[in-house]
């Protein structure tokens, strides 16, 4: 070997992605499943998209699609995109996160999202499924459920403070989860304006790839 050269073995992994899923070496076991419960209040869920039946259940009732069936159900059944699993007759649903944590505080999303960089698990975010690319989804993902997150809304109008001190009068706090009808109740007590979605039921504070 010619002097400065080192010499180098590079083992190659075994592994079925970048992210690790069930049947993985990588995968936790159920105790540090349990244990990620345990600190999210219980409210942990193992979901499966052969429950989806409840879901399309509700229909177009994007009201019950956000409550039900912990983080399972999106208002958009028929996806037509990659985060979407093949069924019968050409009928594409959602594919379903492994397990949901209803976030109702900071603390359970920094939970989860710690527990998710630990075990390398995809992290899905999902407020009220209403992702037309079904990204509020993804398989064997920790799906963020924020349907029940804490909401600011009701607090009315309020100065807000940026990171230069510039403050902004006539501001409404949104929650993770809110909708677009508690927003606007919350700003029409106020006799005010704001300009929005088109249905209350609508995710008021989300990214449009991730409702």
């Amino acid at each position: 070997m010619p002097p400065g050269h080192i010499a180098v073995t590079i083992a190659a992994a075994n592994v079925t992605g970048y992210y690790c899923a069930p049947g993985d070496s990588c995968w936790p076991p159920q105790a540090a499943w349990d244990s990620l419960s345990a600190k999210v209040g219980g409210r942990l869920a193992v979901l499966s998209d052969s429950n989806y039946g409840t879901c399309t259940a509700y229909g177009s009732n994007s009201f019950r699609l956000r409550e039900e069936s912990d983080g399972l159900c999106s208002q958009h059944a028929n996806c037509r995109y990659k985060f979407c699993a093949d069924q019968d007759n050409d009928t594409r649903i959602p594919d379903a996160a492994a397990y949901s944590v209803r976030a109702e505080t900071t603390a359970d999303v920094v939970e989860a999202l710690d527990f998710a960089n630990r075990h390398n698990i995809s992290v899905s975010v999902k407020a009220s499924g209403h992702s037309y690319a079904g990204s509020s989804n993804g398989r064997h993902s920790l799906q963020i459920w924020m349907a029940h997150f804490q909401s600011y809304s009701q607090d009315g109008l309020v100065n807000h403070t940026d990171t230069c001190g510039a403050v902004t009068p006539h501001a409404v706090k949104i929650g993770g989860g809110e909708r677009f009808g508690e927003v606007y109740n919350a700003v029409g007590r106020q006799r005010r304006e704001i300009r929005g979605g088109v249905q209350c039921g609508w995710q008021a504070a989300a990214r449009d790839s991730g409702r």
